[in-house]
């Protein structure tokens, strides 16, 4: 596998990168594991003909990590706030843009005592 230390995933107004914002800083959002799956599916229509359809089911799973100045709650709530709106692009460096995606479910777990981090999932298609 290749180096993806400089990889940045961009949806709406959230930026997952692995830079921090100076050196042997933290990343405010470390970029997650993406995983695309396409399905391609039949025409619903009586006889079976007609077009078919391709449905891209993309999945964003990674954590978050209270550091100084900003709480978990605060990047929870900014993840929250960048996912709560369909139709914008997810960008990924390095790979093709893919347009018009439609957010399906945010998961975000509990903080668990003490924890300095929580783990999110976050659903979409295309």
């Amino acid at each position: 596998m290749g180096d993806f230390g400089n990889t940045t995933v961009t949806y709406n107004t959230i930026a997952f990168s692995n830079a921090g914002s100076g050196p042997g800083s933290p990343p405010a959002f470390p970029v997650p594991f993406v995983s695309k799956k396409v399905e391609y599916l039949q025409p619903d229509v009586a006889g079976g003909e007609g077009r078919w359809c391709r449905k891209e089911s993309i999945t964003l799973k990674g954590e978050i990590e209270g550091c100084e100045g900003e709480s978990l709650e605060d990047k929870r709530d900014t993840i929250i706030d960048a996912f709560s709106e369909d139709f914008h692009t997810l960008e990924i460096d390095g790979l093709e843009n893919i347009p018009l995606i439609r957010v399906l479910s945010v998961e975000i777990g509990d903080q668990r005592g003490d924890a300095t981090f929580m783990g999110y999932s976050i659903n979409l298609e295309r």
